[in-house]
């Protein structure tokens, strides 16, 4: 990862190096994010199918507008491939306002790339080869998110995939989820507890003792994937993911 700052850690780049990294962010976000909305600060990779959930376990990686392109770079060819839908800041500076936690909230500070897993082992298996991936690059923490392992700058967190609100007492709109009842409650962003109805998949990941059954299998000589299979699931099935049941489909537009 490259670094541009002074020796008092500050940021300096020259106007050289700034059209340099913005026209780098171009080439990258319109090969891997070509979905742009209107009306938003983000870029998504695709749009949402059939198969994506309504809400579940979503992976947030962070990043410096120094080390973005490179962390980007690094995970975005391995999302594409399996399928999973992600978004990310639309620009360089975008990611600046998020980190700042000024002009979008503290809540946001460190979002750079959002990841919608379509299941939990689904998500934590991501989880895994996102922090292989970035494991040498530098980032703020998440405010309110739960880091994946000991270090890092995966983070996740459970939530709306989609805009849910819910209306209170003294009628503001806020950000919802469905309980098992199907019922709209608050989505508690300023919060690192989880609803009670659901077991938090990473646990073992962040004490380091993942089980044995929880780790990735090898392939078997002479076992064959189905070639009819999604490309996701080819790929994550060699990673120890069968491929069953999926969370509820939503087609609408995908949460901060």
């Amino acid at each position: 990862m490259k670094s541009f700052a002074n020796h008092d850690g500050v940021c300096n780049w020259s106007g050289a190096v700034v059209e340099l990294q913005n026209k780098e962010w171009a080439r990258l976000s319109e090969r891997y994010l070509p979905i742009i909305s209107q009306d938003s600060i983000w870029r998504y990779s695709r749009t949402v199918k059939s198969g994506d959930a309504e809400q579940g376990w979503k992976l947030h990686i962070s990043a410096t507008i120094l080390s973005a392109n490179s962390v980007f770079a690094a995970v975005a060819p391995y999302l594409t491939k399996c399928g999973t839908l992600f978004k990310a800041a639309c620009s360089l500076k975008e990611l600046e306002k998020l980190n700042s936690g000024l002009h979008y909230g503290y809540s946001q500070v460190g979002k750079f790339i959002t990841v919608y897993p379509r299941t939990a082992k689904e998500a934590v298996l991501l989880a895994r080869k996102l922090r292989f991936l970035t494991r040498h690059a530098a980032a703020p923490a998440v405010p309110f998110d739960q880091r994946f392992g000991t270090e890092g700058c995966i983070y996740y967190r459970y939530g709306s995939f989609k805009r849910l609100e819910i209306e209170n007492q003294n009628g503001i709109r806020l950000p919802a989820l469905r309980d098992p009842e199907g019922n709209l409650i608050p989505d508690q962003r300023y919060s690192e507890s989880s609803p009670e109805w659901v077991s938090d998949p990473f646990a073992n990941e962040r004490s380091g003792t993942a089980p044995a059954s929880a780790r990735p299998r090898r392939r078997q000589p002479g076992k064959r994937i189905n070639p009819r299979k999604p490309e996701w699931v080819k790929r994550l099935k060699r990673d120890g993911v069968k491929s069953g049941a999926r969370d509820t489909a939503s087609r609408a537009r995908p949460a901060k």
